[in-house]
């Protein structure tokens, strides 16, 4: 409770700044709502619990099915689509961490893409100019 307090009084004095500096310019007013919007949004879902975590076979069958799959569903149908049913919440974490660890990419349409090539990653690593 007092990190999230803590937490909030740092985003206020950090918005309040913002604001002292866009107050001056008219013009970045609607900036200044839409950074507020961003930081609100980012708060609000670093402060929501996470319900259930998946096991490791969930994000392995999730893994498989994208690669299997790639490209053809959007995130919603691929969550309908999946051999095994699952929370939402669930498909939600697992879909954030691919997308974090750039396993999977979302492209203009919104379908999901799996990209994750370890081999071309050895591949490159082996390469003296490009190692360490």
């Amino acid at each position: 409770m007092i990190k999230k307090r803590y937490f909030g009084y740092c985003l206020s004095q950090n918005l309040m700044k913002i604001k002292t500096r866009l107050d001056s310019h008219t013009k970045t007013k609607s900036l200044y709502i839409c950074c507020y919007i961003h930081l609100y949004n980012m708060t609000q879902a670093m402060l929501k619990p996470i319900l259930h975590y998946p096991q490791l076979d969930t994000v392995l069958m999730v893994e498989e099915f994208i690669k299997e799959n790639g490209g053809e569903y959007k995130k919603r149908s691929l969550w309908e689509h999946l051999p095994k049913k699952m929370m939402y919440q669930t498909f939600q974490v697992i879909f954030d961490y691919l997308l974090d660890s750039h396993k999977i990419a979302v492209d203009k349409e919104g379908k999901i893409c799996w990209i994750w090539n370890p081999e071309l990653v050895r591949k490159y690593l082996a390469r003296p100019e490009l190692s360490r």
